[in-house]
């Protein structure tokens, strides 16, 4: 077996079209039929926790293989999104599991749950650390939506007991030190939209790729030109080369497979054993990339690029009059027969942004993406009320909202508990005439992920770029202090299903056509372009 480093490969075997010899250039032809398209199926977990990974399995482009590097015979692809909508009785036997409802006796009184009453202070007495301790363990206790899927084997208590036996050891004490305590003896929480004292409990599965081989199917094997021609993938790392490949799109827009996993740290280098027709082997190892985390934050924009509209937004909340334009403007939208709608890096604010855009693009109306059921006690409408407190609100109909209903707990009209499971009629948005292309990244989360559940409704739309953060199935932030320390809090009140129960905790909503997220979008203007992005 001989051993090659990769640059010496890559410069052997010519690996991009047109970087051997103009015959090598791929010859684009006008989009015809439309081909059987690729599916997009999940995998359906018996238990939520932990993650379950959703699968991609699509269909290549049709090939006419060659002894010359290969011709693509371009045809415009279009992907499937659907689910398996399962009973209601699965739905409420799951979300039965979690739905724990605390003793009221020890609930904390509502003048005890507002902001107003947390004072900043890095030096700390021990009886004040313990408070704190207290107060954020019945604040988990009454408001937390979580509570109930990560209270396995008494976790919360065992925590509580263990950070309190901490403090007896303690000489001197600080809100840092309480800080630190906190996010480590709470580590076993697995939330994205969690934050106590500053702590996150989010770790993201990320897309990690090598884009140094196009690869394409054939017979359920990976092949691709080299030098000597067709040369096969017999494995990656000593497994099958399917669990390594996703099917992309390439610099010249042309959709393949190439190298990619997700994971939550830098995987190990890769090491690809390779076969040609002579059945002599070699292997090709090489290290993995990460794009960059998109760092703009441009509220909306419209450009044109390459004659294609291309309508970004960055988030969904801190401007109203940028976001009631971008609404606005899908009205027009409507006439373009494709658009690029850019999503990277967006991390949510509001979801009536997004269903009043859809509302705007379809002439329809969006369903929830999502099975809801909200925890109401005096603890989580408390939690509203500071967030939409009237000094910072932007949606002062919300505090009235929950100021009503704080009042009606106080007064006995209202009792504590979940609500009834709500679930949408889950259905398809027409919109026969146009193709959306979507491009999203790890850093689309929460309001944004929904944003993309109402596009999964929509006819003739292709998601490009990275998987979202995966922000569910916890969700619909409340916010508190700590009473000494000031530290804040913010916590969950809403528990949220996917029709099928796959968990995208972490993993998020995954695209179609996988690019580099920083590439994406001149990777579908190219795929526009040749006639693989077009409407049906």
């Amino acid at each position: 077996m001989r051993h090659r480093n990769l640059g010496a490969l890559l410069i052997l075997i010519g690996l991009t079209y047109g970087c051997a010899a103009p015959a090598a250039t791929p010859t684009t032809v006008a989009p015809t039929a439309t081909p059987v398209p690729p599916t997009h199926t999940a995998t359906v977990t018996a238990t939520l926790p932990p993650t379950s990974t959703p699968t991609h399995t699509p269909v290549p482009p049709t090939l006419v293989p060659t002894a010359t590097p290969i011709v693509l015979q371009v045809k415009p692809l279009h992907f499937d999104h659907s689910v398996a909508i399962l009973p209601a009785n699965v739905f409420q036997e799951r979300l039965s599991q979690w739905q724990f409802l605390a003793d009221p006796a020890d609930e904390l009184a509502a003048s005890k749950l507002a902001l107003s009453q947390a004072q900043e202070n890095k030096s700390l007495t021990r009886a004040q650390a313990e408070e704190d301790i207290e107060y954020l363990f019945l604040l988990l206790k009454h408001g937390y939506a979580g509570y109930g899927a990560f209270n396995q084997n008494d976790n919360f208590e065992r925590a509580r007991t263990a950070l309190l036996d901490e403090l007896s050891t303690q000489e001197s004490l600080s809100s840092d030190w309480l800080k630190q305590q906190l996010g480590s003896r709470l580590a076993f929480l697995a939330d994205c939209h969690l934050s106590i004292a500053g702590n996150r409990f989010c770790e993201h599965a990320d897309y990690w790729y090598w884009d140094g081989i196009d690869f394409f199917g054939d017979n359920d094997r990976f092949w691709y030109w080299g030098s000597g021609g067709k040369r096969w993938l017999e494995s990656v790392n000593g497994k099958a080369p399917s669990e390594f490949l996703k099917f992309t799109l390439n610099r010249h827009g042309d959709p393949v497979y190439q190298l990619g996993v997700l994971a939550r740290k830098r995987p190990d280098d890769f090491a690809l054993e390779i076969s040609s027709g002579d059945v002599s082997r070699e292997t090709l190892r090489g290290a993995w990339n990460r794009s960059p985390f998109a760092s703009d934050r441009t509220i909306y924009a419209r450009t044109t690029q390459e004659g294609i509209p291309v309508i970004a937004t960055r988030r969904l909340s801190g401007d109203d009059n940028a976001l009631q334009k971008f609404v606005a403007e899908a009205t027009g939208l409507r006439r373009e027969p494709v658009f690029i709608l850019d999503l990277r890096g967006n991390p949510g604010g509001s979801s009536s942004w997004a269903d009043r855009w859809i509302r705007n693009l379809t002439g329809a109306i969006p369903q929830s993406p999502y099975i809801s059921t909200e925890l109401q006690t005096r603890t989580t409408v408390m939690g509203k009320i500071n967030i939409f407190r009237p000094e910072g609100s932007l949606l002062p109909e919300q505090y009235n909202n929950y100021k009503t209903m704080l009042d009606q707990f106080e007064t006995g009209r209202k009792k504590r508990g979940w609500t009834e499971t709500r679930i949408p009629r889950f259905v398809v948005l027409p919109n026969p005439r146009q193709l959306v292309i979507v491009l999203i990244d790890r850093g689309v989360c929460s309001s944004a992920e929904w944003f993309v559940g109402y596009l999964k409704q929509l006819e003739n739309v292709v998601f490009v770029g990275e998987n979202s953060l995966g922000c569910h199935p916890y969700g619909d932030v409340t916010s508190y202090k700590l009473p000494n320390s000031g530290l804040p809090i913010q916590l969950d009140n809403k528990l949220f299903l996917e029709p099928d129960l796959v968990d995208r905790h972490g993993v998020g909503y995954l695209p179609d056509l996988w690019a580099p997220a920083n590439q994406a979008l001149p990777y579908a203007l190219a795929a526009i372009k040749k006639g693989w992005l077009q409407p049906q």
